[in-house]
Order: structure tokens, then sequence, then C-alpha cells
């Protein structure tokens, strides 16, 4: 009885017949560990007006497939973006073309959009394990995005 208890207690809620869900109790629902760094990146897209653009930023934090980035403009959740590493960057790989990602979220912050995204491809950006063990002082730090 005991382990039912303490099994019931590291699950997050039942289904509607009472049956208890199998997802762990957490606040951290990502797959994988996130890295705060800053890496410039360019970030390639339709806007939801329809337009074409193209803006130089820098990366928040990134995992092996997915990363945060300030934007001067909202995108729309699924919207499909093309992301390019600029420049020789430590613990970054070298990709031929750019990268596909798909928006998973747009929330405003008091001077930009914050977008997150999930990549689409296999290919490797960063070297995340690499990333952790840097000192804060190699991470980098946040810029305004740069509009193209």
């Amino acid at each position: 009885m005991s382990e039912r208890i303490a099994m019931t207690n590291k699950l997050e809620s039942t289904d509607k017949s009472g049956a208890a869900s199998l997802t762990p109790r957490s606040k951290e629902r990502r797959r994988e560990p996130r890295v705060e760094v800053s890496i410039e990146i360019e970030v390639s897209g339709i806007d939801p007006k329809g337009k074409p653009f193209q803006e130089v930023t820098r990366t928040i934090e990134v995992s092996e497939w997915g990363c945060s980035f300030r934007l001067s403009l909202p995108l729309e959740i699924n919207a499909l973006l093309a992301l390019t590493l600029t420049g020789n960057q430590p613990h970054c790989l070298p990709a031929p073309a750019p990268v596909m990602f798909q928006v998973n979220y747009a929330k405003q912050d008091s001077s930009a959009w914050i977008i997150g995204v999930s990549k689409m491809q296999a290919e490797r950006l960063w070297d995340v394990e690499a990333m952790g063990s840097l000192p804060r002082s190699q991470k980098g730090t946040q810029a305004a995005p740069k509009r193209k």
C-alpha cells in the first residue's frame, strides 16, 4: 500500500476515469537540458503579414533540439524559420546550410519578442554539453536584434 501512495505522489494528475496519469510531477517539462548562452544567429522567415524577413540576433538559451532568442517582430506559433550561425563561435558546429526550426512560443517582453523554437532537422548546431561547462564570462551577453 505504501508503494502505491508513493507512486501516486509522483504522478501529475488523473484521467477522467480516475486512473493515475504516468506523467511525472515537474515544473520542468523540457525533454533535454538547456544552457544559457549568447550565440549570434541569423533568423529568416515569413512574418505574420506574409513578408519575408531576415534578422541577426543572439540566443538566450540553447538545447540540442531547440533554442530561444529575441526578435523585433512577433511570429505565429508553428511558423517555420531558417537559422544560420554567423561567424566562427566557440562550441558551435559548422552547418553547410541554414537549419529549419518551428516556432513553439512567442511572448513579448519590454523591448522585443522572445521566440522559442524546435529544430526540424537532425543537424547539430552547437555542443550543448561543452557549453554547459563554460564559465559565465564566456557565455556572452544578450544584445538587441538587428533587422536586415
